[in-house]
C-alpha cells in the first residue's frame, strides 16, 4: 500500500539514514531543545508535526502580561509543542471540513505532518438499528475531515476514534460497528491520507484479545495502530504492546503495519491504574519521526492539560485545566525529549 505515510516513512528513513552517517554515533536526531528568557528549558521542535494551535497559549499570553516568564516558559513546553487536532460527532459537516481546511493549509505553510484525530462514532454494538442511516451520517462526517485533502500537497496522518478499541467487540453473526469503521476506513484511505486505528484498549487486554479486534477491521486499507492515546505508561511499554500485537497480525499476513505511540503524558510512566487526570505526572517525549522497527512516531494526541472529566481537578471533560498543565509541564525532564 503506498500511502502517504508510507512515502513519509521512507523519506524519514533516508533523513535519519544520513544524519547517522554524520554523526557516526546514532541513528536518531537530536533537537537542542530552546531555552526561554527566563532559563527555562522549553521543548524541542523537531519540525515533522504542525505546531497548530492549543488552549495552553491563552494562559501563556496571561503569564507574559503578569511579567511571569518562569511560568510562561514551562507551559510553553505544552504550549509549543505539535498536537492533534481534534474533530468529530459535535461538530456538523460542514465545520469539520473548515477545521481540517484551516490544518491543512497550515500543513502546507509549515511544510509538516498534518495529524488529525477523529471521534465520534455512534454507540457500537454487534448489530445496530437503521444500519444504513448509521453509517452513512457516519462517513459522511468522516469524509468531511478530508474533504478539502486533495487541495494541498501535503502529509496528513487520521488517528480514526482514539480509545475506541474497546467498544470494538468480538460479534458471532452481525457485525454492524465493524461494517460502519471500515466505510469509514475506506473513505479516509480513498482521500489518500495515513490511517491509524486504536490499539489503546490493550493495556487491560492480552495482546491476543486485541489483535482479534483489530483484525476484524479492514487492515489492508490501515496503515498502523495508535497506542497509549491518553495514558501515562513509557514508552518501552507501549513498544512491547504494540510488537505483540503486530506480531500476531503479520501472522495473518498483515505485515505492512506499524504504530505510533502518544507520548503526551507519558514523561513519569508512574500512573499505576489511575487513568483519569492523575497527579504528580509530566509531559513525555517530543512529537517526531522514529522510523525504529515497527515505531514510526512518537505523536501528542491527547492534549496536556485538556481534563478527561471531573477528577482530580476541579473543570469537565475537555476544558484547560492549567493547574493540570503546570503540573505536567514542571515535573518534565528535557533529557526525556
Amino acid at each position: 500500500m503506498n500511502t502517504p505515510s508510507t512515502r513519509v516513512r521512507a523519506s524519514a528513513l533516508v533523513t535519519l539514514t544520513a544524519l547517522a552517517l554524520a554523526a557516526c554515533v546514532t541513528s536518531e536526531r537530536y533537537v537542542e531543545p530552546p531555552v526561554g528568557e527566563s532559563g527555562v528549558i522549553m521543548w524541542p521542535d523537531y519540525g515533522d508535526f504542525l505546531v497548530d494551535g492549543n488552549k495552553a497559549i491563552a494562559s501563556v499570553t496571561a503569564y507574559r502580561i503578569d511579567g511571569d516568564h518562569e511560568r510562561a516558559d514551562t507551559l510553553m513546553r505544552i504550549a509549543g509543542t505539535a498536537q492533534a487536532r481534534w474533530v468529530g460527532a459535535w461538530m456538523d459537516d460542514d465545520r469539520v471540513a473548515n477545521t481540517t481546511l484551516g490544518v491543512f493549509r497550515a500543513a502546507r505553510d509549515q511544510d509538516r505532518i498534518a495529524l488529525i484525530a477523529f471521534a465520534g462514532q455512534p454507540p457500537l454494538a454487534c448489530e445496530i438499528d437503521n444500519l444504513d442511516a448509521v453509517r452513512d451520517a457516519y462517513v459522511s462526517k468522516v469524509a468531511a475531515s478530508v474533504r478539502h485533502f486533495a487541495e494541498f500537497s501535503i502529509e496528513a496522518w487520521v488517528i480514526l476514534e482514539p480509545g475506541a478499541i474497546n467498544d470494538l467487540e468480538v460479534c458471532d453473526g452481525r457485525a454492524d460497528h465493524v461494517e460502519v469503521m471500515n466505510a469509514a476506513i475506506k473513505a479516509l484511505d480513498d482521500a489518500g491520507v495515513g490511517v491509524y486505528v486504536d490499539a489503546t484498549g490493550a493495556r487491560g487486554w492480552p495482546a491476543e484479545e486485541a489483535a482479534a479486534r483489530l483484525a476484524q477491521l479492514d487492515l489492508s486499507r490501515v496503515d498502523g495502530l495508535l497506542l497509549g492515546v491518553g495514558g501515562y505508561d513509557l514508552v518501552e511499554v507501549e513498544r512491547e504492546r504494540g510488537d505483540a500485537i503486530l506480531d500476531i497480525l503479520a501472522d495473518q499476513r498483515h505485515t505492512h503495519l506499524s504504530y505510533i505511540i502518544d507520548t503526551a503524558r507519558t514523561g513519569n510512566g508512574t500512573a499505576g491504574d489511575e487513568t483519569c487526570n492523575a497527579r504528580g505526572q509530566a509531559i513525555g517525549k517530543a512529537p517526531r519521526l522514529v522510523g525504529d522497527g515497527r515505531l514510526e512516531a512518537y505523536v501528542w494526541v491527547k492534549r496536556p492539560g485538556e481534563s478527561d472529566g471531573p477528577c482530580n481537578t476541579t473543570v469537565g471533560e475537555g476544558e484547560f485545566a492549567p493547574d493540570l498543565a503546570m503540573e505536567l509541564a514542571r515535573n518534565a525532564n528535557p533529557d526525556n525529549a
